[in-house]
């Protein structure tokens, strides 16, 4: 048991490193699906969907993309 000591004390601070890295990931992805949720609830304005829409539909029809 002697012997595998100093293997357990060099592999104590990896562990604790990888431990803090999967937390950020978790968090990151919390934050990211909240954003996410955020964008899926956020409506543009009616107008302004009408008049991409418009846009799109003549570009299609004239074979050009609006700039």
């Amino acid at each position: 048991m002697e012997r595998s000591m100093p293997v357990v004390e060099a592999l104590n601070p990896a562990a604790s490193t990888y431990s803090q890295l999967l937390d950020q990931l978790i968090m990151a992805q919390q934050q990211n699906a909240s954003r996410v949720s955020d964008v899926s609830t956020a409506t543009p304005l009616d107008g302004d969907v009408d008049d991409e829409l418009v846009e799109l539909g003549s570009a299609s029809s004239e074979g050009e993309l609006p700039n």
